[in-house]
């Protein structure tokens, strides 16, 4: 049965934002060029960097169309609607964390991180259109064209 005006509940676009995020801090990243704890310091302050991206250009936004400055009681639920975007940059973090103390090698960090990028997006991709409609189709139809991206960056990194 089709519903009007259904979204996923879970933030998608949100955590897209953030997968995004690490995949283009992964692909500069070159093994061992940082030790372990400083990687995994470095994927939260990409989180951060992007949701005050996605925060700052909420507020822009906002005023625009109200036509004036927020005032500070509203910052906190725009931080709130951006909460999703350090979903995986902390999952990123805590593996690379976890990795290292047991001794992974740098490459298979990496490679593990762009995989896991690649699967998340699929993932995002099916659930938040499952969520609209039901329709598993058109769920697979986008997980497939939003991987399809996440993809070609895991394959640049691959020959790099």
């Amino acid at each position: 049965m089709r519903q009007e005006n259904r979204t996923a509940p879970f933030g998608p676009e949100k955590m897209l934002t953030g997968v995004a995020a690490i995949m283009s801090a992964a692909l500069a990243l070159r093994p061992g060029a940082f030790p372990y704890d400083e990687a995994a310091m470095g994927a939260l302050l990409v989180g951060l960097a992007a949701i005050s991206s996605a925060a700052f250009n909420d507020i822009v936004k906002i005023e625009a169309a109200r036509g004036h400055s927020l005032r500070l009681r509203d910052i906190p639920d725009i931080l709130d609607d951006s909460a999703p975007i350090l979903v995986f940059p902390v999952a990123t973090a805590i593996g690379v964390y976890c990795a290292g103390k047991l001794g992974v090698a740098w490459p298979t960090i990496i490679n593990w991180t762009m995989a896991s990028s690649v699967g998340f997006v699929f993932a995002l991709g099916f659930f938040s259109r499952y969520a609209v409609d039901g329709d598993i189709g058109r769920a697979l139809a986008r997980a497939a064209s939003w991987t399809t991206l996440g993809g070609a960056l895991y394959g640049a990194k691959l020959l790099s």
